[in-house]
This record gives C-alpha cells, sequence and structure tokens, in this order.
C-alpha cells in the first residue's frame, strides 16, 4: 500500500474566487504537517499564492498549528484573514 494518499482541502472567500472552485485536491504525503501543506496549496494556486501566504489553515474545524501533523481523515480548509482582523 502507498504512503500516499488524496486530500480534499476545502478554499474559502477570497481562495476560492481566485481559484474559481471551492476545493482543491492534493497528495498527502504520510507525515505531512500543516506548514508544508499550506506552502503546496500556495504552489498549487499560484494566482492565490499570496492570499494563502497570510491564511490560516483549520484542521477539524479548529485552527492548526504550524507543525501539527495532517491525517487522510482531516477536514482541512483554507482560511484566508477577513477585514479588520
Amino acid at each position: 500500500m502507498s504512503d500516499r494518499t488524496e486530500l480534499t482541502i476545502l478554499l474559502f472567500a477570497s481562495v476560492a474566487e481566485l481559484y474559481g472552485r471551492d476545493e482543491l485536491r492534493l497528495p498527502l504525503q504520510a507525515g505531512e504537517r500543516v506548514e508544508s501543506l499550506l506552502q503546496r496549496i500556495a504552489e498549487a494556486i499560484p494566482e492565490a499564492a499570496s492570499v494563502v501566504a497570510c491564511s490560516r489553515l483549520a484542521r477539524n474545524e479548529r485552527f492548526a498549528e504550524p507543525g501539527e501533523v495532517i491525517e487522510a481523515t482531516d477536514t482541512v480548509a483554507v482560511i484566508p484573514p477577513v477585514a479588520g482582523g
């Protein structure tokens, strides 16, 4: 069995608008951390890279810390900054 699986990443607000879709599918490497996944999302959506760079990743409906490991069963979303915050 491969250690790679595909992860669906939910996109919101300006990231979804710039990408033209509300989700992105990327292969997930075993042991991948939040910080590296955010970097790969920015690379996969170059038109939204500057917004992704200042966004947070939510994991299972809670903001994730950069060093957290992403699991294949996680619900993952890119949360861009909002006005006033």
